[in-house]
């Protein structure tokens, strides 16, 4: 996950946007090639409840753990 997020080159607040853009089924902003690494790179299920479950400072997340709570927390169940 970390490789796919440094294919954008910059802060958390630009993850924020991709979140939202990925939200919006936004793909043309982001390309199919991006689209199928970002698959590829998504976290198993119990990779995915760790990190949900994680209910320490938020700010002592990594870059891919945020990314992948966001994300996780934007999109429909």
């Amino acid at each position: 996950m970390g490789i796919f997020l440094r294919q954008f080159r910059a802060s958390n607040d630009a993850y924020d946007e991709l979140v939202g853009r990925l939200r919006a089924a936004d793909s043309e902003s982001i390309g199919a090639e991006r689209l199928r690494a970002l698959l590829k790179s998504l976290p198993d299920d119990d990779e995915m409840k760790q990190v949900l479950g994680y209910s320490g400072d938020p700010g002592r997340l990594g870059a891919a753990e945020k990314f992948c709570r966001d994300l996780a927390a934007a999109l429909p169940k």
